[in-house]
Formats: C-alpha cells, sequence, structure tokens
C-alpha cells in the first residue's frame, strides 16, 4: 500500500512553531502510511527544507497567494491534479480561505483548516478583511483543527466551536531534557558566566521583543553579569530593528542572537530562567519544551493559555511596562530555584510526541479513507 500523502500549505519551512510541529510530527509518523508534502510561498529554500525532503516529503514553491493570486492559482491546481491528493490541510489562519476554497474547486475530498494562533487586527479595516475571510472557512474545510481551545474560537468562531478539534502541539519530550554537557558547552562558547535569561522565537513581532529587552536592561542594572540569550532570532530579524533596540537601550554586549537553529533543546539547558511575554498566541510549543527541560517559564496572563502549563509551574504575569519590577522580581527568583533535571510532565500529559503521532496518523488514514461523497454528505 502506498503511503497517504497529506499536501501542507505554509509560508516557509523555516524554524518557526508551525514548522517545527509539523516537522515533529512528520518525523514521528510511520512514513511508509502517512507522508507530508508542503507548498511554501517564497522562493527561499527553508532551514528545514534538507530534512524534510531527506524524510520522503516533496516541497512545491509557490508564489504568495495574496500578492500573486492567479499564478498561485495555476500552480496549486497543477500540483492537486498530477499528486492525486486527497488531503489538503492549511496553516495559514484565516488565510487558509483561498487555497481551501482551490482544494474544494479542484475536488479534493478532505480540507482542513488548521488554526495556529489567536493575532488581534491592526486596524479597522484588517479587522473586517480577516472577519470576512473566518466566517467563511468553516463552510469550505471540511475539518476545523486548532492548538488550543482559544485558537479555535479566534478563527471558527462560537458558532463553529463545536466541530473544531484540537490537535496537541506536541514535542518529544525526551530530546528536551535537562543536559549538563550541553549547558557547559553553550555556556563556555558563549562566555556566560552569570545568570542566562533565555527565549526562544523566530524573531516575529508576536514575541514582543522590546518589552523582553526592557526587562533585561532592568535585570542587567541589578546584576552586571546577566546574559540575555535569544534562540532562533538574529540582531538583524525585523529589519535590523532587534539589533537596534539593544543597542539603544545600552545592553547589546550583553545580548546573544543565536540566529536560527535547529537544537533549541541545548540552549535551553543553558538557561537560568526562560520568558515569553508573547502579545499574542495560540499554543506555544517553546513553553512545552522549557517545561520539558524544567525550567519554570514566566509567561503573558490572558495572552497565553493555561493548557501549556501541563508542569503547574509556569508563572503569569500581565504584560506592560507597569508591571515590569513584577517580571524582574520573577526572573530573579527563578535563577536562584534549582532545575527540575528529571521532569515527566510534559511526558506524561499527552503533549508527548510519540503518543499524539501515533494518534494523528490514525485520524488522517480515517480522513483519507473517506470517499468524496461520503465526506461530502458528512459536511452538510
Amino acid at each position: 500500500m502506498m503511503a497517504l500523502r497529506v499536501l501542507h500549505v505554509i509560508d516557509n519551512l523555516g524554524q518557526g512553531g508551525v514548522q517545527r510541529y509539523l516537522f515533529g510530527y512528520l518525523s514521528h509518523m510511520d512514513r511508509k502510511k502517512v507522508i507530508f508534502d508542503f507548498v511554501v510561498q517564497t522562493e527561499n529554500v527553508g532551514s528545514l527544507e534538507e530534512e524534510v525532503c531527506s524524510l520522503g516529503s516533496k516541497v512545491y514553491h509557490l508564489p504568495s497567494s495574496i500578492n500573486e493570486r492567479e499564478a498561485f492559482r495555476k500552480r496549486f491546481d497543477s500540483i492537486i491534479h498530477e499528486g492525486g491528493y486527497t488531503i489538503v490541510e492549511a496553516h495559514q489562519n484565516h488565510r487558509c480561505l483561498y487555497p481551501l476554497l482551490l482544494a474544494k474547486r479542484a475536488g479534493v475530498p478532505v480540507r482542513i483548516a488548521h488554526s495556529h494562533s489567536s493575532y488581534p487586527a491592526s486596524s479597522i479595516i484588517k479587522a473586517a478583511y480577516r472577519f470576512y475571510f473566518k466566517t467563511r472557512i468553516p463552510w469550505v474545510a471540511t475539518e476545523l483543527w486548532g492548538c488550543s481551545d482559544c485558537a479555535n474560537r479566534w478563527l471558527y468562531g462560537n458558532r463553529s466551536l463545536k466541530k473544531a478539534v484540537i490537535v496537541p502541539n506536541a514535542i518529544d519530550a525526551k530530546r528536551f531534557l535537562f543536559n549538563e554537557e550541553n549547558r557547559h558547552a553553550v555556556r563556555s562558547e558563549y562566555k556566560i558566566e552569570g545568570p542566562c535569561i533565555g527565549h526562544v522565537g523566530a524573531g516575529g513581532a508576536a514575541k514582543n521583543y522590546p518589552f523582553i529587552l526592557d526587562l533585561f536592561k532592568e535585570i542587567a542594572e541589578r546584576d552586571a553579569s546577566a546574559r540575555l540569550l535569544l534562540v532562533g532570532c538574529s540582531a538583524s530579524s525585523q529589519n535590523g530593528a532587534l539589533g537596534d533596540e539593544a543597542t539603544k537601550r545600552g545592553v547589546i554586549d550583553k545580548v546573544i542572537f543565536t540566529g536560527p537553529v535547529s537544537d533549541p533543546e541545548k540552549y535551553l539547558s543553558a538557561m537560568d530562567a526562560f520568558v515569553l511575554p508573547s502579545l499574542f498566541e495560540g499554543f506555544p510549543i517553546a513553553l512545552l519544551e522549557a517545561q520539558a527541560n524544567g525550567l519554570n517559564p514566566i509567561t503573558a496572563a490572558g495572552v497565553v493559555t493555561a493548557e501549556v502549563n501541563v508542569s503547574g509551574r509556569v508563572r503569569y504575569i500581565p504584560n506592560g511596562t507597569i508591571n515590569i519590577h513584577e517580571w524582574v522580581d520573577a526572573v530573579m527568583a527563578q535563577v536562584r530555584v534549582p532545575r527540575a533535571l528529571m521532569d515527566n510532565s510534559v511526558l506524561n500529559s499527552g503533549y508527548d510526541i510519540v503518543g499524539a503521532s501515533n494518534a494523528l496518523q490514525e485520524r488522517y488514514l480515517k480522513l483519507g479513507g473517506l470517499t468524496g461523497r461520503e465526506k461530502a454528505s458528512n459536511n452538510t
């Protein structure tokens, strides 16, 4: 029997949370049964592309579905028909609508919308634009998936929430266990001798880097030996804004930008505290990874879902400069807390990739066994 090929529509194959989610599942599934292929909307080769191709995936580089809609449509239609895909899954939040609409017109029987975030619009016009897209997604998608209840509520609304399924943002928990050798290696490489405050993110605005830098400036004033370890982004992220912001605060010599990495677990072991003051989130994988590593993360109250607190050790504090001293006190307290060296909370939570990948594999196989007629009748 040939493997069921699922076509995933994403922006790129870099080191973002969605990409790490997909790679984690792909690498732990039985690829003789289920394999992932990818439509990416960029000409750039992502840092994960070589690895996914080595696992048997196909990667199709298409133009943007927003800026070059007709060119995207022609190429996408061709891929659908030539590949004979029966399942298409789109991971672009409200922008899922267009590829799923094309998949429906092409006769693809299983069309999955997958929500990964809950971010607000920056203007009334954008809010109206998103509302239009979001209200139509349940009409073109046969399956509504998301990483958390809040992500599903944000994309599908209360009316369709009962149809929505939560698919866990699972991780390889054993991979992220604390490792003393990794801690020593990273701290030696970057000459970290004092407290190490860390964060993992690809450099996007959602992660609230200005606040992280404000927070670290206050910490560095208390302890000059402290270092800020920003894993996954570079000083040139956000068109150089991150480096400029660190320089403006006078902490550029104490901030370590690793750039994109494929082994964040090494850097987590080097940290003494982990912060995630995000402006919006769906279900942050980085918080799971930090907990598996034995860290006690500090994150944004009212933004990050309580579902991610599988260890019971995550502390929630409101964002904003008015609360910055509470953040500073919490971070400095965590620096002094002994590491939970053997943390099994993630392993036993349902968010470990081994069990989760088996469950998702069976879900795909069940969906792939439906005919177009059966699936259509189920969706009416």
